[in-house]
């Protein structure tokens, strides 16, 4: 398995996620429910996607700064829709115990019992109950997570570890936003210091507020121009002097950040901004501006960045324990595609293959949060039959819905086009959010999902409609559907699940492609919710350059060398990852290759293989126990053995940006991705080159790629 590392807001914050599996598939689901939130507070985020999770009537996180006064809540989840936030009195209640005792609390049944005192309770119908601690870096409670149930318990034991787990991360995060509220308090309540310098008279003003800004009381309110400056470090002065310089000259406003010294109050960060009188020879005679104390926010503006940091270890960890069992999935139902099976088990293979690809499609986006945070969502324009799209989907849904006794039928008109250009990926993701739907809010009936030419803004386009018997939407209903996280009815959660995530991205993908969503619903009888996209019919010469790009060049070469050929290149190829499932893959891939593959199973024994004897290529997973697979690249570029040239593919589940440089930063000379595209492999072992290092180049910076 993988090493992982806990995302941490500070040093004091880094657990390893737990080995126990059922924990790890909890907190995974948690973690896949608040990567679909994207962007947002994440103790919201959190508290919506555990509530789901945990299948908790209500779920809150709490500040206690003080027993005496009601406490409020950070952010609450109930299932009822009835409350979003909640005040009250701690006193008496199993929360007060949490504080106390500074530990988690588990009540399997009748909590209300157990606290009399405590009427919220038995009022909500609270049978349940666990809640653990939230501390600051002095192992102090601030606060606790509380999760609550409408029925009694057996075992609590996964939940209310999956809460002690996100603990250190919530507390963390609620500090922070309590500092940059504090911050943004005291900056705007703060009064900033006035200053002006005479140049003609060669004296400086500062008025008292300035003075106690820069930290100079005692200085006299008019002074011999520089004083202050003089009075600063040497560094300082120097940067105070260069912006003044550069606004001299007209090259830059007047806006400078500088230091101060203070006894008692260490260093400070403060701001200076001024505007200039200038005579007719365009010199200055006299500047005048505002001083104010900005170490808070400098300070705001650091711990930001830290929890920016934090949440891109926390996605990219979330994401190397997703990659990495879906690697398997993806990588053998695309081997059992092409295996000598009956066609329909083919067929199934290949819907499971489509099915993860989209899966994983879905996930680059939601990781990619520059891209995500500024609503952008890049469509592929590639070559695919919409006819062929429609019986994948069909075939995903046939038997779910047939098992809920739902008859399911499609319907594709004979105008609709062989072969369009657009997203094909993305369609089968609204597609499948549509038929999610209506299974959802169909008890009995049936579902019809249709296709037909229609022309989109008098372009060619293809119209999708997918139509149900169930329980229908009113007209106020229907203005809500679209809005993220938000559902046509507040009971809609508690009784079906979902975050109201799907229509608002399915709403956006098609507006993407140049379409609209139309609903036309009557309550008691079913909807039907239809869309237009743009759809250009795709001509032979564009089929030709598809077909020809997609096929895997490697693996076509393989098929035309002889058997002579392949035993003279044969080449040694050292596969180092410790994954079980990863290496099975790589080999079903590459065994039918001229290779000899040599596997390890961390970077200390690929160090160790490299020294031993000659490789062509070596394949490194980037994380690994004992040494992880930069560390491995690193010692072996600054080893002297025959592979300190070789070149080294990273194979890693990591897919935040910026990744693949690092890789190569490291000396790696390229970059396969998880879960991994054979013709993506086969290709970067066909482009594969030594490393040109010379005798002093211990760096990795001189690579081909």
């Amino acid at each position: 398995m993988d090493q992982v590392y806990r995302p941490s807001l500070s040093p004091q914050v880094n657990l390893d996620l737990p080995e126990n599996k059922a924990l790890r598939s909890l907190l995974s689901d948690i973690s896949l429910r608040i990567l679909s939130m994207g962007a947002g507070s994440f103790i919201e985020n959190f508290v919506q996607a555990a509530g789901e999770t945990l299948s908790a009537d209500m779920l809150l996180i709490s500040r206690v700064k003080s027993k005496d006064i009601p406490v409020e809540t950070y952010a609450l989840f109930d299932r009822r829709g009835e409350a979003t936030q909640y005040t009250y009195p701690i006193a008496g209640t199993p929360c007060e115990q949490v504080i106390d005792n500074a530990c988690s609390l588990v009540v399997n049944d009748e909590v209300a019992a157990c606290f009399p005192d405590d009427k919220d309770l038995a009022d909500f119908g609270l049978h349940s109950y666990i809640g653990t601690p939230l501390k600051d870096e002095n192992d102090t409670p601030i606060g606790l997570i509380a999760a609550l149930w409408g029925t009694a318990r057996a075992d609590l034991h996964l939940e209310i570890k999956a809460l002690e787990y996100f603990a250190p991360l919530l507390a963390e995060n609620m500090l922070q936003l309590e500092s940059k509220a504090r911050n943004e308090l005291a900056v705007a309540g703060a009064a900033s210091g006035a200053w002006f310098m005479d140049f003609e008279e060669d004296t400086e003003y500062f008025s008292r507020a300035a003075k106690r800004v820069i930290g100079m009381p005692d200085m006299p309110c008019k002074a011999k121009r520089n004083s202050a400056i003089n009075r600063l470090a040497p560094e300082d002065r120097r940067i105070l002097m260069a912006a003044f310089e550069a606004y001299r000259r007209g090259e830059a406003p007047f806006d400078v950040n500088f230091r101060v010294v203070s006894d008692g109050e260490g260093v400070r960060w403060l701001r200076m901004t001024g505007k200039a009188n200038r005579n007719a020879d365009n010199r200055i005679t006299a500047i005048a501006g505002d001083l104010t104390d900005i170490t808070e926010l400098v300070e705001a503006k650091r711990l930001a960045e830290a929890a920016s940091r934090a949440k891109s270890e926390f996605l990219s960890t979330m994401s190397h324990e997703i990659r990495t069992p879906m690697n398997g999935v993806l990588s053998m139902a695309g081997l059992l595609a092409r295996a000598d099976i009956p066609s329909e088990q083919k067929r199934q293979a290949d819907v499971i293959r489509k099915s993860g690809e989209a899966m994983m499609v879905i996930l680059n986006d939601v990781l990619d949060l520059s891209k995500i945070e500024a609503g952008k969502l890049v469509l592929e324009n590639r070559v695919f039959s919409p006819r062929e799209l429609i019986e994948d989907v069909s075939m995903l849904w046939r038997d779910t819905i047939k098992q809920k006794g739902i008859h399911f039928e499609t319907q594709v008109s004979e105008q609709v086009p062989e072969y369009v250009i657009g997203d094909e990926t993305r369609l089968r993701q609204v597609l499948t959010n549509l038929i999610s739907n209506a299974l959802k809010f169909t008890p009995k009936g049936q579902i019809f999902l249709t296709l037909e030419n229609k022309t989109c803004k008098q372009a060619p386009g293809l119209k999708f409609s997918v139509k149900d018997s169930g329980i229908g939407i009113t007209k106020e209903q229907q203005t809500h559907l679209f809005k993220a996280f938000d559902q046509a009815d507040k009971t809609i959660s508690r009784r079906f699940g979902g975050t109201g995530l799907g229509l608002s991205i399915s709403d956006k993908i098609v507006r993407l492609m140049g379409g609209a969503f139309n609903i036309t619903s009557t309550p008691g009888q079913g909807s039907t919710f239809s869309f237009t996209i743009s759809a250009e019919t795709a001509n032979a010469e564009k089929m030709q350059k598809v077909e020809v790009s997609q096929i895997p060049s490697a693996a076509h070469e393989q098929k035309q060398k002889t058997p002579e050929a392949t035993a003279k290149n044969k080449r040694a190829i050292l596969i180092a990852d410790d994954n079980d499932i990863n290496r099975s893959v790589l080999k079903a891939f590459l065994s039918r290759l001229p290779l000899d593959l040599i596997f390890v199973e961390n970077g200390a024994e690929a160090v160790e293989a490299a020294s031993a004897q000659t490789f062509d290529i070596i394949l490194m997973d980037v994380q690994m126990p004992i040494l992880d697979g930069i560390s491995a690249t690193r010692a072996i570029r600054k080893s002297d053995s025959l592979c300190r040239n070789t070149p080294i593919i990273a194979l890693t589940a990591n897919a935040m940006p910026g990744d693949r440089q690092r890789y190569l930063d490291a000396g790696m000379t390229g970059y396969v991705s998880k879960p991994i595209d054979p013709a993506a492999l086969f290709q970067a072992l066909k482009e594969a080159k030594p490393l040109n290092l010379n005798l002093n180049d211990t760096t990795g910076s001189k690579r081909m790629a």
